[in-house]
């Protein structure tokens, strides 16, 4: 059992408690900070060394469980559980978080002291709720009853020797905070895994999907997801529970566990899972689960495996060592599937001068998942042995690692064409800016494929790709702003998927709807125009006019944003707003046309709207509607930052009025009836 810890009591009423540490400590910042009357408080937890479980850092001695010490940058989450309310937790929006302490100092010693500027309220007879790590954690619910909820995530990622430091849970009460002890509420699953002999060697561990069958489902319905301790208003009795999700309890037996490629050899390569083996109610009942394991590699999946275990808390369950013995499966597939190859480890026969690459599974190998170091030497091979008048790699029929695309194909200048993988729903992993350009420098480049699991498309993402002229928007992206700044730049035409429901094109522009709030009608917005697009505009001697629809009401963030054409900007009466930044900043914009506006429309934004060239105007419907521009605090703004002016719309040119043969009219007659 865990140990008690001796307290003591600092300066000016610092409280100091000392707890068992029974988890993994690990690092990470927490996105809320509390803004709440309170007093310093200073909690001290350390582990004593004749704790009987252990905790995550190294390997104890023994290989059966983990030995945890604490880390810079921890943090836990503390809470009042009092007969008021208002002790529990403190409220950020709509809802309710624990008190935030972080680790003073470095860490690295099972003795620790958590600080905080805003601590939980002192209160005689309250039980003190902890849960370590406050990162886990996901708000406090505080009516009849308190409920601290968690996540161990179903999803989970390989840690090379351990395992994200954050899925581990443990958690605290007691009755004064000058005594409070930490548990383990979370197990490993310690699996390890060989491939003895040079046939096999080398074999690519993908991910491992672990199923569980409790023996008795009702007292133990998930082993993952989300889950929470409770305490009901007048009990002394601390509970735990699955977490109610919309349509039933929390019932998740499955973890999918993402691996990037693990090679395996001679040699055991070890892959910690953690579950949740904390029963509904009673917590420190022992169930009876079938654990089913099924483990993607890249030369196909390895027959299943079962193993039933007792499951409690605070436990590293070492399981027996798998031996893989998979022969390699041909996955590349040259010039339309001509010439095949396992892998890219050395030259393939007839590969030199290439034209197209695809990577695809067999009837042995169900899915192919792609690390960062297989699309570097993707990318290697298609420099070195890759036609020089460009290679076409098709990735839709694989799944990478991440859902977020890496830079890996930068300045590949034999690239001509590429699909995605089928799970990116992110186009960059770098942000925004021209970091987040994942094809900068690929010259080549005149065709990037989308899966439909992409969602978001960064600014600038095809920044440095001068050969693209056309992108087809799948039907799940949303988050799109624009696409290149860059003066290489030659993109014409945006297209979108039918089933798409947010976006859609119109002479290969970028145009976004949305229900309104307010009226409950969908509105339109100009979403984005190609800065090289002259489909959507009107040619009248030397200028290019783009007209707003008279049924797109607002514009967004950099909508003509180095558009290399447009001359003229005209919208309709309905034109009511500008809603993002850096909105025009085209190379040609002479003059923006609001004289069909009765209204001067609103700028909901506070970075520039960079007009363009200096010396523009914006011609408006009469002098008072000059006059209600140059008193509008912002549009006056905008037109001195660029030096703009406003005037009443010139009258129609010799050359703007219509030709009499373009006229409707009938025979001339002159008699007189």
């Amino acid at each position: 059992m865990s140990g008690i810890l001796k307290i003591r009591q600092a300066m000016k009423k610092k409280y100091l408690i000392a707890a068992a540490l029974l988890v993994v400590c690990g690092c990470q910042k927490s996105n809320e900070s509390p803004v709440v009357t309170g007093k310093a408080d200073k909690i001290q937890a350390y582990v004593e060394d004749n704790a009987d479980t252990k905790t995550i850092a190294t390997p104890s001695k023994d290989g059966k469980s983990l030995d945890f010490v604490w880390a810079k940058g921890d943090k836990i989450g503390v809470v009042t559980a009092s007969p008021d309310v208002n002790d529990w937790g403190y409220k950020v929006g709509n809802s309710y978080t624990s008190f935030e302490y972080t680790l003073d100092g470095e860490g690295e010693s099972k003795v620790g002291t958590f600080s905080t500027e805003n601590g939980t309220p002192d209160v005689d007879g309250a039980k003190y709720l902890a849960i370590y790590p406050r990162e886990a954690t996901s708000g406090v619910t505080r009516e009849k009853a308190i409920n601290i909820c968690y996540t161990i995530p179903i999803d989970q990622v390989y840690v090379e020797n351990g395992f994200n430091t954050k899925y581990a849970v443990m958690y605290a009460e007691s009755d004064s905070k000058e005594n409070m002890t930490f548990k383990h509420y979370s197990s490993v699953l310690k699996l390890k895994m060989t491939a003895t002999g040079k046939d096999y060697e080398g074999t690519k561990v993908t991910g491992i999907k672990v199923t569980a069958t409790p023996e008795k489902p009702d007292e133990m319905p998930s082993i993952c997801g989300r889950s929470y301790f409770n305490k009901s208003e007048g009990s002394t009795t601390i509970n735990h529970w699955n977490a109610y999700m919309e349509g039933g309890y929390n019932q998740n037996k499955v973890i999918n566990y993402s691996v990037p490629g693990v090679a395996l050899s001679s040699k055991e390569v070890e892959f910690n899972i953690v579950f949740n083996p904390v029963p509904t109610g009673k917590n420190d009942k022992v169930n009876n689960v079938i654990f089913t394991f099924e483990i993607q590699t890249d030369r196909g999946t390895i027959t299943k495996k079962t193993k039933t275990l007792k499951v409690h808390r605070g436990v590293v369950y070492n399981m027996p060592a798998f031996e893989v013995k998979l022969a390699p499966q041909n996955v590349y597939f040259f010039n339309d599937e001509a010439i095949s190859a396992p892998n890219l480890s050395s030259p393939v026969e007839g590969t030199e001068n290439f034209t197209s690459l695809t990577i695809k599974p067999n009837e042995v190998i169900g899915k192919i998942t792609l690390a960062e170091t297989d699309l570097v030497a993707i990318s290697d091979y298609i420099e070195k042995y890759g036609s020089e008048a460009g290679v076409k790699l098709d990735l839709s029929k694989a799944s990478y690692t991440s859902n977020v695309w890496p830079n890996t194909f930068r300045n590949n200048n034999k690239l001509q064409s590429i699909s995605l993988p089928l799970n990116i729903t992110k186009g960059s992993a770098e942000g925004n800016g021209d970091g987040a350009a994942p094809f900068k420098g690929c010259t080549k480049l005149s065709e990037i494929i989308l899966d439909e699991a992409m969602f978001s498309l960064p600014d600038m993402f095809l920044n440095g790709v001068p050969s693209i002229k056309t992108i087809n928007l799948t039907k799940n992206v949303q988050d799109i702003y624009w696409l290149q700044n860059d003066s290489d730049a030659n993109l014409e035409n945006i297209t979108v998927d039918e089933n798409n429901t947010n976006l859609y094109a119109d002479k290969g522009v970028l145009y976004r709807r949305y229900n309104d709030k307010k009226t409950n009608k969908i509105v339109k917005s100009l979403q984005y125009i190609p800065v090289a697009n002259t489909t959507a505009l009107t040619k009248d001697g030397e200028d290019y006019i783009y007209t707003l629809p008279s049924d797109v009401l607002y514009i967004c963030q950099a909508a003509f944003h180095c558009n290399k054409n447009i001359t003229k900007i005209v919208v309709t009466n309905s034109f009511e707003s500008i809603v993002g930044g850096y909105v025009f900043g085209t190379k040609k914009l002479k003059v923006i046309d609001f004289s069909a506006l009765n209204h001067v429309p609103t700028i909901n934004v506070n970075a520039t709207l960079s007009l363009g060239p200096k010396g523009g105007e914006i011609w408006c419907a009469s002098d008072d509607m000059v006059s209600k521009f140059k008193s509008d605090e912002k549009w006056a703004k905008v037109a001195d930052e660029a030096r703009w002016t406003f005037k009443v719309k010139p009258a129609a040119t010799k050359s703007q009025a219509p030709a009499i043969s373009n006229l409707n009219s009938s025979k001339p007659d002159f008699s007189w009836k």
